[in-house]
């Protein structure tokens, strides 16, 4: 059997396309894999906090059987693929869409009474996520054999983290401002002083 050069051209373009197609569906089969992981692990958060919610912390072990980086990615606002603050897009602005920022914001400035009424069930609402990203963190310390890394510092921060969603909780319900500011003050310092140790 004779092949002609035409023939072997045409199959090498065919091989070269096939093989360009297939490395090129990989990384998007795998994008769509951490896609679809994200928003399980979102629809666990929002489920635990729900949960937290009404007193029933069962479902924080369904949340600890995911790691504790793409829980974390919960944080981001809305737009890069985050939980959201909220029920829906458009319900604070949206550079205040967001776990993260929302508690930003609600740390530098006090909410206006009306405010504080308005958006009593979305903060309480985030607050009890946050509760459950915490109390989930609480057993994931990645472990360091630098003492100012250590064990023990964890848990300060998530004390501090728990402590704080829990007051931030309370303090929604309550619809009072100060208390508001001052426990997403707090909450926020927890987040942000583990951040700057623990993170290389």
């Amino acid at each position: 059997m004779t092949f002609s050069p035409r023939w072997l051209l045409t199959s090498l373009t065919g091989s070269a396309f096939v093989l360009a197609f297939g490395m090129q569906w990989v990384p998007q089969a795998r994008a769509q894999d951490k896609k679809e992981i994200a928003k399980k692990i979102q629809a666990t958060v929002i489920a635990t906090g729900e949960s937290l919610a009404s007193g029933d912390a069962s479902k924080v072990k369904e949340l600890e059987k995911f790691d504790l980086d793409p829980i974390m990615h919960s944080f981001k606002p809305r737009a890069r693929g985050g939980i959201g603050f909220g029920p829906v897009a458009g319900f604070v602005p949206p550079n205040e869409d967001g776990l993260e920022s929302k508690l930003i914001s609600l740390a530098k400035k006090p909410l206006s009474p009306a405010d504080a009424t308005r958006l009593e069930s979305a903060v309480s609402v985030a607050a009890h996520q946050i509760l459950a990203i915490a109390m989930v963190s609480e057993s994931k310390w990645p472990e360091n054999k630098d003492k100012s890394k250590s064990k023990e510092k964890w848990a300060e921060f998530n004390t501090l983290m728990k402590d704080s969603a829990k007051d931030l909780a309370a303090a929604a319900k309550s619809k009072n401002s100060a208390k508001i500011k001052s426990s997403a003050s707090s909450l926020y310092r927890s987040c942000n002083e583990c951040h700057t140790t623990f993170r290389d």
